[in-house]
């Protein structure tokens, strides 16, 4: 992986957290959204390859499908507004990246240059500009791993011409969070394990007639999830929320083998104990047979395995949600994640 040490150590100042915090896992992680559940490899795998990982939100409802490049390589293609991709790995630390219509190779909607960091993950996101006519992307560092007990939720503002925004849950007296600004994120917080309806309370704006606080959904926060939850749309009176959870699961990959090596391990003991049946089966068949002729033969490769199957870290998600983002459909595929 090239190495620009000079950006990433400059990227770490200005974020004062930008390359610690927790942000690297040492599990897979299930996502799931609206289109069903992919599950992306461990901060540690990636770091141990030289890799970050992206994807990409559409909150670009003049769009009607993106292509997101990566120094000119297109990384994702055709993707629909309020869609969430899944994860997918970079090699390059410091990447240009560019929203483009499908098919155009150089004229580009809005480019963002970033510096990353490897083992860790990052959520870009397109949106309209302030005017709501042109286009920009941001770029977001994931930290997926809440606390015990804990859920985590983040709320990214990417509606023109809202204002500033709360976003509470209804009936309760403190708001989730307040006077979010357009293009901006309000970090993670951690969040006691509750249910509610999602409201969105707009403070200004150009819309003086739509209504100030809008029902967005009832929302369940589950311990040990990370929910980002994007407000979208140009519609003040029903806006877009376009919400995907983040979940660890699996085995731990900087704590146990990986499921190679230990096949690996158990294919080299089961070799072992087929050839030692096989020799005392041999010597014997060998002194009971009066013409010299050795009978027995050694059994191939093909029962090596023992039956044994590779359990990978996850194959889909250990933790649906029980309404929003719940139950996603079944047999969907897990994202390919192989580096770019």
């Amino acid at each position: 992986m090239s190495k620009h040490i000079a950006i990433l150590s400059t990227a770490c100042l200005l974020a004062a957290v930008g390359c610690g915090g927790g942000a690297q896992t040492d599990k897979p992680v299930a996502t799931t959204t609206s289109r069903g559940t992919t599950t992306s490899p461990s901060g540690d795998a990636t770091d141990a390859r030289g890799t970050s990982q992206v994807r990409l939100v559409s909150a670009l409802p003049a769009a009607q499908r993106l292509d997101l490049a990566s120094d000119d390589k297109v990384v994702f293609s055709s993707v629909p507004y309020k869609t969430v991709t899944p994860y997918k790995e970079l090699t390059d630390n410091a990447a240009k990246f560019s929203i483009r219509s499908p098919g155009a190779s150089t004229s580009s909607l809005a480019d963002n240059n970033e510096a990353m960091a490897d083992g860790h993950r990052y959520t870009l996101v397109a949106l309209p500009d302030e005017k709501g006519k042109g286009a920009q992307l941001k770029a977001f560092r994931d930290e997926v791993v809440p606390d015990a007990g804990k859920a985590k939720v983040r709320v990214i503002h990417a509606a023109p011409n809202f204002g500033e925004v709360d976003v509470t849950i209804g009936g309760k007296k403190d708001a989730l969070f307040e006077d979010i600004d357009f293009g901006h994120e309000a970090g993670y917080k951690e969040i006691d394990p509750q249910s509610g309806t999602l409201q969105i309370r707009r403070d200004g704006g150009e819309y003086k007639n739509a209504p100030k606080i809008v029902d967005v959904g009832r929302m369940q926060f589950e311990a040990g999830r990370a929910y980002t939850l994007v407000v979208a749309g140009t519609n003040p009176a029903k806006p877009d929320l376009i919400k995907f959870v983040d979940e660890p699961t699996g085995a731990s990959t900087s704590r146990t083998a990986s499921s190679d090596e230990t096949m690996g391990s158990e294919k080299s003991t089961t070799k072992m104990k087929d050839h030692s049946r096989d020799t005392t089966a041999a010597a014997r068949q060998s002194s009971s047979n009066t013409s010299g002729t050795t009978s027995g033969t050694t059994r191939g490769a093909g029962n090596d395995a023992g039956g044994m199957t590779a359990q990978p870290g996850a194959t889909g998600t250990t933790a649906p949600s029980r309404s929003d983002l719940s139950k996603p459909p079944a047999n969907v595929p897990p994202a390919s994640n192989s580096p770019s």
